[in-house]
């Protein structure tokens, strides 16, 4: 649990950084916005503000990191199972991954899966 703990405490922060362009140490509501569209998570520009609002919960008009994490472990996935943790841990290795031919991963059972060069249909 600790471990699990410790490496989502570290992924907050790296996607903190990533998004804190100017590096000041706060995330002004246009860096937030921009670095939500960078990384691909989809979301309407008529959330944008309901979403700062979640984010920046003293409406000073930057979110700090203790917010940012706050808000993001308030919608946290938390794994129940074992499976469901090794289902996880392994999309997110296969996310990290920049290989220039990348392999797919297939899930062939109960957390269990295999590494196919492309998929056949």
């Amino acid at each position: 649990k600790q471990w699990y703990q410790r490496r989502v405490r570290e992924r907050i922060i790296d996607l903190f950084r990533k998004f804190d362009v100017n590096k000041d140490g706060t995330l002004s509501h246009q860096e937030f916005k921009n670095g939500i569209i960078q990384a691909g998570i989809p979301t309407p520009y008529s959330c944008f503000p309901i979403i700062i609002k979640e984010f920046d919960r003293d409406d000073s008009g930057d979110i700090n990191y203790r917010e940012f994490a706050a808000a993001l472990k308030r919608y946290e996935f938390k794994p129940k199972t074992e499976g469901e943790h090794i289902d996880y841990e392994v999309q997110r290795a296969v996310d990290k991954c920049t290989c220039r031919r990348r392999f797919n991963c297939v899930q062939v059972g109960e957390a269990k899966y295999r590494l196919v060069d492309r998929l056949v249909s």
